[in-house]
């Protein structure tokens, strides 16, 4: 069974090294497609398309001590997500049976991905969706809770069948086509992990300011005709500090799926690489 991890990534510097840190030696490979998007250029008016964090400083660290030589990484100007995820899919091995993807703020307990890994050996889905700690604001909290429609609750595509001369063809969710029958996976055998295994990712994504500002702005641009993203930050993300009951109660928490959406606390362990962050506060 070989497992490789994609990563796309632009500014992604907040938890990077410590995401590959953690699936590193569990990985057979781990490929990662750098740059921003033409939406990210014109979103932050960048003339070039490198990330302008310490995104490209980590990963030369990275590369350094890559003692396995498993880690793969491009760098580019990307026309989309789909053309970026896809960017990455060139340097995956042929003879790799599945594609783990692994955002820059995605983890995993020790423990889980090899329970993982055993599970799919026992069970070969083609097709899996995991459902997610969202943590927010801080280390101790997380948001939870939604009504309908997509939101915290919502399980996330992430490990798909891969084929040799595969390719995505959406990234909202990220879909994989078998190249053979021209059958999309989730059409063959989906199974949601969490529900099976009791595995959660640890997700990250909206515990800094740098990352959350970032990811709304690109979001209003990408999306306009989703009106709540463009006043999310102010009234969401600025005043939950000040106020978390009034604003939850008014606004909820998520920047689409808000009815319902809330923060409770979070009391137990983190992932073995994210543990002395957390244990700092940063």
């Amino acid at each position: 069974m070989k497992i490789a991890f994609g990563i796309i990534l632009c500014n992604g510097d907040d938890f990077l090294e410590e995401c590959v840190q953690q699936v590193y030696d569990f990985a057979d490979q781990i490929v990662i497609a750098e740059g921003a998007t033409r939406t990210w250029m014109r979103t932050f008016q960048w003339e070039t398309p490198e990330s302008k964090d310490k995104t490209n400083d980590i990963l030369k660290r990275l590369k350094k001590n890559d003692k396995d030589n498993k880690i793969s990484i491009v760098h580019s100007l990307w026309d989309d997500k789909i053309h970026q995820s896809n960017g990455y899919m060139e340097l995956v091995d042929d003879d790799t049976d599945y594609i783990w993807q692994l955002d820059s703020d995605e983890f995993y307990m020790f423990d889980d991905l090899e329970k993982v890994k055993n599970y799919l050996i026992k069970e070969s889905p083609s097709y899996v969706t995991v459902k997610q700690l969202h943590f927010f604001k801080n280390f101790e909290t997380i948001a939870t809770g939604q009504s309908q429609g997509w939101g915290w609750e919502t399980p996330q595509p992430r490990i798909q069948k891969f084929y040799k001369g595969c390719r995505y063809i959406e990234h909202r969710p990220p879909m994989i086509v078998n190249p053979q029958t021209n059958i999309p996976n989730d059409q063959i055998k989906l199974q949601n992990l969490t529900e099976q295994t009791e595995v959660m990712c640890f997700h990250y994504s909206y515990v800094t300011d740098k990352q959350v500002r970032e990811k709304m702005a690109y979001y209003a641009e990408e999306f306009p005709q989703a009106p709540r993203l463009k006043t999310w930050i102010k009234d969401v993300w600025e005043q939950w500090d000040i106020n978390k009951f009034y604003v939850e109660r008014t606004f909820g928490t998520h920047p689409t799926a808000w009815q319902n959406s809330i923060t409770v606390p979070y009391k137990t362990i983190h992932p073995e690489h994210m543990r002395e962050k957390v244990n700092n506060g940063n």
